[in-house]
């Protein structure tokens, strides 16, 4: 019997134009328009078994643009005993059905793959990168990484493996695995499909179907996956205009199109987390005793990433430069071993409305939006002097964009934040504490005395230096602290509040520290030593699930119905050897386990070194972070758990907590925007000038 052919004459749409509906309707219509191309491309007549196939495994998901992935994931589910007659009886009918159930299950899994990888993509976000790419995914991950000025996708990434079984999972695929185990395997031999595909742009030949599969069918010896060589294949199958554009990075103009708002709060998160490596880069230089003492609260409260230096080394000299112009009495000092993660991140968040403010005002009458700010300070990963420098290129139109040298870039900083108060403007947007102070202090002449010679970013010696100068003699002192928040009549009742937050917040540093002590120990044990002292705790959350989820349980009552077996903590820790002198602290992560019930017996603490990821890198993901908003830098090798699972059953919409991402998004947002008082502004307040009122209100995230 003949196979009935299905409908030659549809078109494929063009994504960058097809109207009507929304992206995801535009997308779906595309990818059953790759579906007529794929069946125009194979020798449906001669091998009918092709269409059967087509429909059992054909998803356009893969490495190589969407036709040539249908066309090798359709040969790949050719079974062995398919013979000529075999699909024949295929009607159009049932294939046009058909294809459009593939074209949704490639959809959803091309948007589970990119939600599942990339943080703070929130699916319409996906779908419109998805759709200024064409349906390629490989192209709509190269299109999200111009956007956030990275270039790290690697397929055999722990991150990008968990993508690939989150995708097989939203597509509906009763085997997740095997499905991901086929791409990754897919992925290998791309390179080689590409050359065997791109010898003839016609149909092909039965003889080069067969070559096809046996080459799916071979066994890799090698599991090592040139992702870079990859990607190089993908700006060919851009848009012209568009693969410009992402060459040639302009903060002013988008990648497609995009919701403004969306897209500038999940750039925006993106930001948070290179500027949260600068301050975990920034407590490791402070000296233990005087971080613990004294800096554990000017780094939160006035320790911006703005000012003449380098963002580590101006969040620094800020730190040291409040704690000396507004000194707490000594006898209200206390000695932390946490750095408030509250108050860090919102330290976090104000610093980049410093940033963001000084880049408009650098900008004039150009009318700077919040987006191509963000976009700026992305690609300068974070320095403020050279998103000014990147700035002003693109308003000149400079093709040829060049960096400036470090003096040069100290000159410019110089020059601009003279000429526009560009240190006042930011500390306002900031809502610093000294509004006033901090930019006098930064044009001053000590200051300039305090800064590098040589460079813009201060060495261990240099921050030493600063301190010494600052401490032995003191700016004049500008009154107590005043990093209050606003208080308010209405606050007057909220003061009962505050011994049951102090005791929180002590209880939480005692038993985070309690936890990290005893998991490094036992990383000391295991591997021999050295010893280790803690340096500081700067990241922690109590909330985290093994991999069967939350159980009910009222061993958190009242703060939460659900019982979580392990925190998440990042704590800086350093040798206690006679060479500790001259090596800066180490960062380390620890998973640790949380209750001493009988079924927790079993239950293991793991404590190992971690880095802060390069700014050019894409971080890898916790889901019970990420839900609860917390910033910690995890292992990439994924020995943790909420690494995996946890995205899987939320691509399965089969999760206890939540089945969508923007939940995850959203939750993250709540913590980073809050202006509110937060639980460690407590241990700020000046009980002589407020004794009767307390913060206007407090969150514990």
């Amino acid at each position: 019997m003949a196979c009935k052919r299905v409908r030659p004459d549809w078109p494929v749409p063009d994504a960058s134009s097809a109207g009507g509906g929304g992206d995801k309707s535009v997308l779906r219509r595309c990818i059953i328009g790759f579906y007529n191309a794929a069946i125009e491309r194979l020798p449906v007549e001669e091998k009918p078994a092709l269409l059967p196939a087509i429909l059992d495994g054909g998803f356009c998901f893969g490495p190589m643009d969407p036709v040539s992935n249908i066309v090798a994931n359709a040969i790949g589910h050719l079974g062995t005993g398919d013979g000529e007659d075999s699909g024949a009886d295929v009607d159009e009918v049932e294939m046009w059905q058909g294809l459009k159930t593939m074209a949704r299950g490639s959809l959803k899994a091309l948007v589970g793959f990119m939600t599942s990888y990339f943080r703070y993509l929130p699916t319409l976000e996906a779908i419109n990168f998805l759709r200024a790419a064409e349906g390629d995914l490989l192209a709509a991950v190269h299109l999200v990484e111009a956007e956030r000025c990275i270039c790290a996708f690697d397929i055999g990434s722990c991150t990008a493996k968990t993508a690939l079984r989150c995708a097989a999972g939203a597509a509906g695929h009763p085997e997740p695995d095997r499905l991901a185990t086929e791409m990754l395997s897919l992925f290998s031999k791309a390179h080689k499909i590409h050359h065997l595909l791109s010898r003839t742009t016609g149909r092909l030949t039965c003889s080069a179907v067969d070559h096809l599969r046996h080459l799916l069918l071979e066994e890799e010896t090698n599991d090592q996956i040139c992702t870079q060589r990859l990607m190089l294949l993908v700006p060919p199958r851009l848009p012209p205009e568009l693969a410009a554009a992402a060459a040639a990075f302009s903060p002013l103009a988008p990648l497609g199109r995009e919701n403004t708002r969306t897209c500038t709060k999940a750039l925006q998160s993106v930001l948070i987390d290179k500027i949260h490596g600068f301050y975990l880069e920034a407590l490791a230089l402070l000296p233990q005793h005087l971080l613990r003492g004294r800096y554990h609260r000017s780094v939160v409260m006035a320790g911006h990433c703005y000012g003449p230096l380098d963002p580590v080394s101006n969040i620094l000299l800020n730190t040291i430069w409040y704690d000396a112009a507004f000194p707490v009495p000594k006898e209200l000092h206390l000695d932390l071993d946490m750095i408030g993660r509250w108050a860090l991140i919102r330290a976090e968040r104000r610093s980049i409305a410093g940033l963001v403010a000084g880049l408009r005002a650098f900008a004039g009458n150009y009318n700077l939006s919040e987006l191509q700010a963000i976009r700026c300070l992305l690609y300068a990963n974070g320095d403020f002097a050279t998103a000014m420098s990147v700035l002003q290129q693109a308003l000149l139109r400079n093709q040829e964009r060049r960096m400036l040298s470090d003096s040069e870039l100290f000159r410019f900083m110089d020059v601009m934040a003279k000429r526009l108060q560009l240190y006042s403007v930011m500390a306002i947007a900031a809502q610093h504490p000294s509004a006033d102070g901090l930019p006098d202090f930064l044009m001053s002449e000590r200051a300039r005395a305090m800064l590098p010679r040589e460079s813009r970013r201060f060495s261990r010696e240099d921050v030493h230096s600063v301190i010494k100068s600052l401490l032995q003699e003191p700016p004049p002192s500008l009154g107590m602290p005043s990093e209050l928040v606003r208080l308010t009549l209405a606050a007057e009742r909220t003061i009962d509040l505050f011994p049951d937050a102090t005791k929180c917040f002590w209880a939480d540093m005692s038993s985070f520290h309690r936890k990290a002590k005893t998991a490094l120990e036992s990383y000391v044990l295991e591997n021999g030593g050295p010893e280790y002292v803690i340096h500081v705790i700067c990241g922690a959350n109590g909330s985290v699930a093994d991999r069967n989820g939350p159980e009910l349980s009222r061993i958190n009552w009242p703060r939460s119905p659900n019982k979580f077996h392990y925190s998440h903590i990042n704590f800086l820790a350093s040798p206690t050897s006679s060479c500790a002198a001259v090596l800066l602290p180490t960062l380390f992560f620890a998973e640790c386990v949380n209750h001493d019930e009988e079924s927790d017996r079993a239950r293991n603490n793991t404590c190992c070194p971690v880095v802060v990821p390069p700014t050019n890198t894409e971080k890898v993901r916790c889901f019970y972070c990420e839900y609860k908003g917390i910033n910690i830098i995890h292992p990439p090798d994924g020995n943790y758990h909420g690494c995996d699972t946890d995205f899987e059953k939320m691509a399965r919409r089969k999760h206890i907590l939540t089945n969508s991402i923007e939940s995850i998004f959203n939750n993250g947002l709540l913590v980073t925007d809050s202006r509110d008082a937060v639980q460690e502004d407590f241990f700020y307040f000046d009980h002589a000038r407020d004794h009767a009122r307390g913060p206007s209100s407090c969150s514990d995230g």
